[in-house]
């Protein structure tokens, strides 16, 4: 305000004497006025000195006239300027303030948030983080700044990170199911599971920014929960006595089979297993007996069947099937001898077992199929009926 005073005083100032010293430089000077003339030469020097004066003072006087103008649309533009001037700067000021406060709300969310906040560059180097980085990991702030992450977790997660991380730096886009073990300080194991997104100044990537929290309850739950789920699964399709497969599984597995026989064509063959003497031998020695029979034999079945490809299962009381995918009849009938052998080789009292077997013909439906293994098993036990009988009549 006080340069504008100063300007102001300064310009009122030149006008005053420029118009001053425009009138005084005009007027007639005393020689001029003492030449010796007579009354008309004195009045003509005076009437033309006049003149000449006025038009040489109008002249000078516009000149000042414009100087002065251009004097005060100077001084309206500094006027204008330092209003401008100080808008700006009130402007400037409001929206430091605006961004102190909002840096400090921002600062306020990232050290109280529960959830753990974190930065890193490019390198994987921890650039910032809050409190609860800190209670998640147990570390303190000294020794998590500039920290490597690969630090805090195992190099099959290290290298899983990674390439999270390069897919985002790729794609550019966040990631939103980052999940991984961690080792606190202690010692102990936790499961994180969290979001990470890129940071970028202006066009380039410059490091990521991410948020975590500990699911390890969770997690346990979870695998509490899958792994009750798989024992219910198994206890539903399995035969508690013998721990073959149930007679409910049975059938699930033949529709199975036999639609991927049809699409695949590929071979299929059934084998139903019946006790023999095993009644006989129940009634002698008591069911506990007769349980622990059944258990042995069902171990001796699924000792001849191949893992993860042949069935098993408890059809009934004393009664077994074993489902073959893939095999013929012929190969079949190698697998139904063997089970047979093995069984008499138990030397459980009298038992033995008759068996009944069929290929899968692709065009009858579950029921005929079984029809044709349990006529072909009570065939083989009326054969061995007859020929007990006739061994008796030989003995007699």
């Amino acid at each position: 305000m006080r340069r504008i005073v100063i300007i102001v005083f300064v310009n009122a100032v030149l006008w005053l004497g420029l118009i001053y010293g425009v009138y005084i430089n005009h007027l007639p000077i005393k020689g001029d006025l003492e030449i010796p003339l007579s009354p008309e030469g004195v009045y003509e020097i005076y009437t033309n000195h006049t003149h000449a004066v006025e038009k040489s003072f109008l002249n000078e006087f516009f000149l000042v006239s414009g100087m002065s103008f251009i004097y005060l649309a100077s001084l309206i533009m500094l006027l204008n300027m330092d209003a401008k001037r100080k808008r700006y700067i009130s402007r400037v000021e409001l929206l430091t303030e605006a961004i102190k406060e909002s840096e400090e709300k921002y600062r306020n969310l990232f050290d109280n948030s529960l959830e753990a906040v974190f930065t890193v560059d490019l390198q994987g180097n921890i650039t910032s983080f809050n409190r609860a980085v800190m209670a998640l990991s147990g570390y303190s702030e000294a020794e998590l700044a500039g920290s490597n992450f690969s630090r805090y977790t195992t190099p099959e997660v290290v290298q899983s990170v990674y390439s999270t991380y390069n897919e985002i730096f790729l794609t550019g886009k966040p990631n939103h199911s980052v999940a991984y073990e961690i080792f606190r300080k202690d010692g102990s194991r936790r499961i994180v599971e969290g979001y990470v997104s890129p940071i970028k100044k202006g066009r380039v990537f410059v490091g990521f920014q991410g948020t975590l929290r500990d699911v390890t309850e969770q997690a346990l739950m979870a695998d509490q929960i899958v792994k009750m789920n798989e024992e219910l699964r198994a206890l539903s399709i399995t035969d508690e006595l013998t721990g073959l497969y149930n007679r409910r599984y049975f059938y699930k597995k033949m529709h199975e089979e036999m639609g991927r026989a049809v699409r695949k064509k590929r071979s299929l063959s059934l084998a139903l297993f019946d006790l023999d003497y095993f009644k006989r031998f129940n009634d002698t020695f008591g069911h506990l007996e007769g349980d622990d029979a059944l258990r042995s034999i069902a171990t001796a079945i699924r000792s001849c069947t191949r893992e993860d490809m042949d069935s098993a299962c408890r059809y009934g009381g004393d009664e077994f099937a074993v489902i073959l995918p893939e095999v013929g009849r012929e190969q079949a009938e190698l697998i139904c001898q063997r089970i047979c052998d093995r069984i008499e080789e138990l030397k459980i009292g009298e038992i033995s077992a008759s068996v009944g077997l069929a290929e899968f013909n692709f065009k009858e439906d579950i029921g005929e199929l079984i029809k044709r293994a349990d006529d072909a098993l009570y065939r083989e036990k009326r054969c061995k009926v007859n020929d007990m009988a006739a061994f008796s009549k030989e003995g007699r």
